[in-house]
């Protein structure tokens, strides 16, 4: 696997289902990892550099970014083994997530990532108005 350890998602009932579905085989591990890192990366293309927050390891991984592969890895694993048996904890996850990162595409929501272009900034945008006695003129 690329960026989350077998180890990460066999945690309480979690362990028996990936079991199950991997019969110790990370190699289905894998191609749901691959699947996921793939929509996250469409979700954040020409923002931000994903595959540079992939090479880190160990505590320097990003908390958000482990956050969201888990917790579609969870939904992807449940979806292989029941489609529509998907507990509703687990699908709102993956609905909270979705709208995360569509917000993320949207700019209206910019996590403190790795920007793509590692030479800019990433900046707040302040909008308002003029003061100027010219706001208002009638043509």
């Amino acid at each position: 696997m690329i960026f989350i350890k077998a180890d990460e998602l066999r945690v309480g009932k979690f362990q028996s289902l990936i079991n199950d579905i991997s019969e110790d085989d990370n190699t289905i591990l894998s191609k749901i990892e691959g699947r996921v890192i793939g929509m996250i990366k469409g979700y954040t293309r020409g923002r931000f550099d994903i595959d540079y927050m992939l090479t880190k390891t160990d505590e320097n991984r990003d908390e958000l970014l482990l956050g969201l592969i888990t917790d579609y890895m969870i939904y992807h694993l449940w979806k292989r083994t029941n489609a529509n048996e998907i507990p509703s904890n687990i699908r709102e996850t993956y609905d909270e997530n979705t709208v995360y990162l569509e917000k993320v595409a949207k700019g209206t929501i910019s996590p403190d990532w790795t920007p793509l272009d590692r030479n800019v900034q990433q900046s707040t945008m302040i909008i308002g108005s003029s003061t100027s006695k010219f706001n208002n003129i009638d043509y």
